[in-house]
């Protein structure tokens, strides 16, 4: 019995900002404690503007990483796919509707071309599922944001297609991206 609803998770939490957090908000307590242990100190002197700076540097990444992650919802209707892409709040932030019947091509794609015998990693923002209709000949991205980026598990992208083919078999999928789909 196939669903008419699908739910996925963006899983990045760019970690990155984790470590420039800590390491940022560790030198500017460093800085800070020594300008005001030192022997003379200043209420303004260049450590203490410095480790600002750097507390600032900090708790942005602090922000970044408690950012809220995108959430979507594909459900379809009749013919009609709705893609719904929420991200903490009681509304979506952007609703896109396609005609199922229209998608006549779905490939899974690397933003830059892959090199020999590269592996294909389960956490990639360098991978987007693009998607071909009737009425245009380009290739465009599946679930995008204008402006923004967020990443898709290797499994996430699978399961839209599988949910994509198993209501709309007529879709052509490239025979390498057929590992893709539960079936063969």
């Amino acid at each position: 019995m196939k669903s008419d609803k699908i739910n996925i998770d963006e899983e990045n939490t760019q970690l990155i900002w984790g470590l420039v957090a800590v390491v940022s908000i560790a030198a500017a307590t460093y800085m800070l404690t020594n300008a005001f242990m030192a022997g003379s100190w200043h209420w303004a002197g260049y450590k203490q503007l410095m480790s600002m700076a750097l507390f600032i540097i900090g708790f942005y990444g602090i922000t970044r990483i408690s950012t809220p992650l995108y959430h979507f919802v594909l459900s379809i209707s009749e013919s009609t796919l709705q893609i719904e892409i929420w991200q903490e709040s009681e509304h979506p932030i952007d609703i896109k509707t396609v005609q199922l019947n229209s998608i006549e091509e779905l490939r899974i794609a690397p933003h830059t071309p892959r090199a020999p015998n590269e592996a294909l990693f389960d956490f990639s923002t360098s991978y987007y599922l693009l998607y071909k209709t009737t009425d245009n000949d380009n290739f465009k991205r599946f679930i995008s944001l204008e402006g923004e980026s967020f990443t898709l598990k290797v499994d996430d992208i699978k399961k839209v297609m599988d949910f994509l083919v198993s209501h709309n078999p007529a879709i052509h999928v490239p025979d390498e991206n057929t590992i893709f789909l539960n079936r063969n």
